[in-house]
């Protein structure tokens, strides 16, 4: 430890220059010089009460907390000991030095500048920086302590300056005592022990309080995991876009910020402006002093299209060049209101949707890179929920066309075919006998079968437009199964008789009735049989079964046909699916099969073997229905 003695000259008398340079290496704990001072015998009650000075230092380091009041108590216990005029410590472990005064009441403003400016031109010297203090540099010096540069002290007082260094660490302080007489060798032994202690219980502070911080940032990082995890979940909830923004600022303002403003750019270039304060915004806060800030920041972001971030706290080497610009916009229009801030834009492609704006009123939530880091990405993930409520919006629209058109279509159409074929009953049930030869009536039975298959394909597409659309009209109630195929087998018989085809039923004589739309289940039977008869061998044969079980009933119809190939099993069901056979189909038909059955709660399947033939198979809840089934 070297002693800064601007009286005894620039170096201790006596010593060499590698003496010097070994009591600075050695840092705070090195014998201190014979030199320095007077060789004074001190009575032995008075190193008794050193001793018990040191120790209640020691105690008072132990629970060091605040640097301030630490010291204070430090320097009443040495003043005790010690003629103490002034005690000035430099302290660089929280990054930037911060000088803390201590001084008798004797002395003036003039004395204690120049104590001031003593400490601080010795530790620029130690450190080898300027003496404004303003650097962070810490070295350990490897030159011999040279004090030329000091004016000899025209007093008497005695000042000594001991680095502040742990080991070979860097120099991170100095503390400098000014007495109103010489220290002798027994008084800088009692001030570099004091000086040790202090060094210590700094550089363990400055251990403490980056585990904090490292505590502290991790915590941080994971509330703005949670916070991103949350708002994917609410931003993938809706697709509803202007409730998408809403939910959006209401999260942000939960969690992240006192005020958030969305500012978006409709189509006619006009803005929506979504704010949501906290409740807990102070009643003084005026919409003018929050438009104040918004102002400034969103035209800047809007003109730049890049983020902008405010927080005084950041140190201007620090600072990039956008966000000091956007620091005094704030402060000149906020004055005391805004303590921090951020704004990203809102970006899809090549276009700004609009700007996303955050303002902190807390001291204790000044926003860092890496909120801002999160906020952009939590606007990444809004521009895609927004993209993705537009895309349904957009789909929605095309699907109410779609339906409008086939409704005119549908209806327009529906009444010249009902004129046809109304017309033809007449003629084929007034006709005389005798009247119309065989050709003729075949011709009209021609005309009848083809005005009824167009009137069934224009059902079967708006059937297939009310699945599409989730939005399947029905009448449920409660039906027996046996009277429904049977009715169906009914329908399908003449079919069966030109086609040369056994349509049988296989049914237990008791089984629950379902819970369905009678006029829809009627259309998955005639579909399904109608579909085995079109692909069953003449001669061949159609079983339809049904089987009870706890909470549906499992119907099955079963061919004889050629089979369904196994690469076109996982699309049997898909709309406009390409049939096999001798006539072809709209594709329609196994579509609205599975389409009606889910819409009641059921499942439809197809099992098949070429060359045997295919059975398909569906549910329908039994009554009381499934609650988990689909609203028709």
């Amino acid at each position: 430890m070297s002693a800064y003695n601007p009286k005894r000259g620039h170096v201790p008398k006596g010593k060499t220059r590698i003496e010097r340079t070994v009591l600075v290496e050695e840092g705070a704990g090195a014998k201190m010089p014979s030199a320095v001072g007077p060789s004074e015998s001190e009575p032995t009650h008075t190193s008794w009460s050193r001793l018990d000075h040191l120790y209640r230092i020691t105690k008072l380091l132990l629970k060091f907390e605040n640097m301030n009041k630490t010291l204070n108590e430090i320097l009443a216990i040495v003043s005790n000991t010690l003629p103490l005029r002034s005690a000035i410590l430099i302290d660089e472990t929280k990054g930037r030095a911060q000088v803390s005064v201590w001084a008798d009441e004797g002395v003036n403003d003039e004395q204690l500048k120049a104590a001031r400016t003593h400490a601080t031109n010795a530790y620029a010297y130690l450190t080898g920086s300027d003496s404004t203090l303003e650097t962070n540099a810490n070295v350990t010096r490897e030159r011999p302590l040279n004090l030329s540069f000091v004016e000899e002290s025209k007093t008497d007082q005695n000042c000594v300056v001991l680095p502040m260094v742990v080991g070979r660490q860097p120099i991170f302080g100095a503390i400098q005592f000014e007495g109103t007489a010489r220290f002798n060798e027994q008084d800088l032994t009692f001030i570099n022990a004091i000086a040790n202690q202090l060094a210590v219980a700094l550089d363990q502070h400055k251990a403490w309080r980056q585990e904090l911080a490292a505590r502290a940032e991790a915590e941080a990082a994971a509330r703005r995991m949670r916070f991103l995890a949350d708002a994917s979940r609410l931003l993938a909830a809706s697709l509803d876009y202007l409730h998408t923004w809403e939910t959006m600022a209401q999260l942000a303002v939960r969690h992240i910020a006192d005020i958030c403003i969305l500012d978006i750019l409709e189509e006619d270039q006009s803005t929506r402006r979504i704010p949501v304060r906290s409740p807990n915004l102070p009643k003084d806060v005026t919409e003018k002093e929050i438009e104040g800030v918004v102002r400034n920041v969103v035209s800047e972001v809007m003109r730049t299209n890049r983020p902008r971030l405010y927080n005084p706290d950041l140190e201007p080497s620090k600072k990039s060049e956008s966000a000091e610009g956007i620091e005094r916009s704030i402060v000149n229009e906020s004055s005391d209101f805004c303590k921090s801030c951020m704004c990203v834009p809102l970006r899809v492609s090549q276009r700004t949707l609009g700007t996303m704006t955050m303002i902190s009123m807390r001291p204790d939530r000044l926003y860092s890179r890496a909120d801002l880091a999160i906020l952009q990405d939590l606007a990444s993930r809004a521009v895609t929920a927004f993209k993705n409520a537009q895309l349904y919006q957009t789909a929605l629209q095309a699907i109410r066309s779609r339906d409008d058109l086939l409704s005119v279509v549908s209806h327009d159409l529906r009444t010249p075919l009902a004129v046809i074929i109304g017309w033809v009953d007449m003629f084929l049930a007034g006709a005389q006998p005798g009247e119309l030869v065989s050709a003729d009536t075949r011709h009209f039975e021609a005309i009848r079968r083809s005005t009824s298959q167009m009137r069934r394909l224009i059902d079967d597409l708006l059937t297939t437009a009310s699945i599409e659309a989730r939005h399947v009209p029905a009448d449920r109630d409660t039906y027996p199964v046996i009277p429904l195929v049977h009715e169906a087998m009914e329908l399908m018989q003449p079919l069966t008789i030109r086609k040369d085809v056994q349509l049988k039923s296989e049914l237990p004589p008791q089984i629950a009735p379902v819970f369905v739309d009678r006029d829809r289940i009627m259309q998955v039977f005639i579909n399904l049989i109608d579909n085995a008869i079109k692909f069953s061998w003449p001669g061949g044969s159609i079983a339809v079964r049904a089987e009870e079980s706890e909470n549906d009933v499992r119907f099955s119809i079963e061919d004889t046909g050629p089979g369904i190939p196994e690469d076109y099993l996982a699309n049997i069901f898909d709309r406009f699916w390409p049939t096999l056979g001798a006539r072809k189909g709209a594709g329609l038909g196994l579509f609205i099969v599975k389409g009606i059955v889910e819409a009641h709660g059921g499942k439809a399947w197809v099992q098949s073997k070429v060359g045997v033939g295919s059975t398909f198979f569906f549910t329908l809840p039994v009554n009381p229905p499934d609650e988990r089934a689909e609203r028709l």
